[in-house]
C-alpha cells in the first residue's frame, strides 16, 4: 500500500497490489461494480488483478514505491444497463525543486458480466514548484464545452507552461458499456473556442433526429490586414461512426445537417433542384417518382419535407439531390431535366455577426 486517496472527510491507503486488493474486497463484501465509486482507492490493485499486460504496463511505473498515490475520478456516466468511469492514478514525488504528478488513465466499463478496467487516455506528466523554486508549473486543463451531464462530452484540452497556454486540442470523449474514449477532432483547438472575439469557427454538439450527437464547426471567419471581419463559408460535420467520430465537410456536410433537421448550424446557404413535389398527404406518390427520376439522374436522390426549412413553403414533399452552396451551382446541375428548378431553401448565418 501506498498513501493516499482523498475524497470528501474520508482518506485511505491507494492499493497497487491486486492479491491485497482482492482480499479487501471480498472480506469488506464491496460489489466489485461499485469500487470505482465507493473505493476507488482499491481500483490499481483490483485492474492489475485482471492481468492485462495493458494494464500492468500503465501502471508499472506509477505504483513503483517511494511516493505518494492519488486515485482521482475524472468521469462518469450512469446508463440503466450499464455504467462507465474514468479515473487517473497520480503519482506524488518530488523532483529537484518541484512537486510532480505522474499521471496513468484508467477507464472501466461495468455492465451486466462485471467491471472491465482498460488503459485509458495519455497523460503528461504535472509540475508545481515548491517554495522560492524557479521552475515553471506545467499542467493540463479540461474544459468543458457542451454536453455536461452526458455520456457524450465536447472539450477543449488546454496545456499550461507558467502563465501560457502553449497547446490545444478540440477533443470528444464517450461513454460506452467498455468505459470512456477520447478522439481528438482538431489540433490546436480554433480560436475562437478560446476568445469569442478570435478568428476561427465555432463549435456546437447538435443532436441529430435519432437523438445522436453530432460535432458540428461552422461561421468560420478570419479578419484581414485592416482588421475587418470577413466571413469564410462552409462546415465541417463529425458524426457517429461506428465506434468513432468521422469527419465530413462542403456540401456533403451540409446536406447531413439538412437531413437531421439542423441545417441551421450550416455555413452556407441551401440550394435545391427540385425535379418533383406533391401535397404531404401524397407523400407515398412521390417515393414511387423519385425512383423512376433515380434510373436517369447521376446523383442520389432524396425526400425532403419543404416545412423543415424556412424559405419553402410548407406543407410538401420533393424529390431534390443534396443542396447546393448556390444557385449557380444548383442551376447548372438542371440541365435536361426540364421542368426542374433551384428552390433557396435557407440563408446560412453571417460568421462575423455577433
Amino acid at each position: 500500500m501506498v498513501n493516499l486517496f482523498t475524497s470528501g472527510a474520508s482518506a485511505a491507503s491507494v492499493v497497487c497490489d491486486p492479491a491485497e486488493a482482492t482480499r479487501i474486497v471480498l472480506d469488506a463484501r464491496v460489489d466489485p461494480r461499485r469500487v470505482p465509486v465507493t473505493h476507488p482507492w482499491l481500483v490499481p490493485g483490483v485492474a492489475r488483478a485482471q492481468q492485462d499486460p495493458g494494464i500492468a504496463r500503465l501502471l508499472e511505473v506509477v505504483c513503483a514505491p517511494g511516493a505518494d498515490l492519488v486515485v482521482e475520478r475524472a468521469e462518469q456516466w450512469e446508463a440503466p444497463t450499464y455504467s462507465a468511469y474514468d479515473l487517473v492514478v497520480v503519482r506524488i514525488e518530488q523532483v529537484g525543486c518541484s512537486l510532480v504528478r505522474r499521471r496513468a488513465g484508467l477507464t472501466v466499463g461495468i455492465g451486466a458480466d462485471g467491471p472491465v478496467y482498460r488503459p485509458g487516455r495519455v497523460l503528461p506528466d504535472e509540475s508545481t514548484p515548491v517554495g522560492d523554486c524557479t521552475d515553471q508549473a506545467r499542467w493540463r486543463e479540461d474544459v468543458l464545452l457542451a454536453g455536461a451531464g452526458t455520456d457524450v462530452r465536447l472539450l477543449r484540452i488546454e496545456d499550461h507552461v507558467g502563465d501560457a497556454v502553449v497547446h490545444t486540442q478540440l477533443a470528444v470523449r464517450r461513454a460506452t458499456r467498455t468505459g470512456w474514449t477520447e478522439q481528438v477532432l482538431v489540433e490546436p483547438a480554433p480560436p475562437r473556442t478560446l476568445d469569442p472575439e478570435a478568428a476561427g469557427p465555432l463549435v456546437a454538439l447538435v443532436e441529430a433526429r435519432d437523438g445522436k450527437p453530432m460535432i458540428v464547426a461552422t461561421r468560420d471567419r478570419t479578419f484581414d490586414a485592416a482588421g475587418a471581419c470577413v466571413s469564410a463559408p462552409g462546415q465541417t460535420v463529425w458524426h457517429e461512426d461506428g465506434s468513432t467520430f468521422s469527419a465530413e465537410d462542403g456540401r456533403s456536410a451540409a446536406a447531413r445537417l439538412a437531413r437531421e433537421g439542423a441545417w441551421r448550424w450550416t455555413g452556407q446557404d441551401g440550394w435545391f433542384l427540385i425535379l418533383g413535389q406533391d401535397d404531404e398527404s401524397d407523400a407515398g406518390l412521390v417515393e414511387p417518382r423519385r425512383r423512376r427520376i433515380q434510373r436517369r439522374f447521376p446523383e442520389p436522390l432524396s425526400l425532403w419535407t419543404s416545412a423543415d426549412f424556412s424559405l419553402l413553403t410548407p406543407g410538401y414533399v420533393f424529390v431534390a439531390p443534396d443542396p447546393w452552396p448556390t444557385e449557380q451551382e444548383a442551376d447548372a446541375a438542371r440541365a435536361g431535366w426540364g421542368a426542374a428548378y433551384p428552390k433557396r431553401a435557407w440563408v446560412a448565418p453571417d460568421g462575423c455577426a455577433p
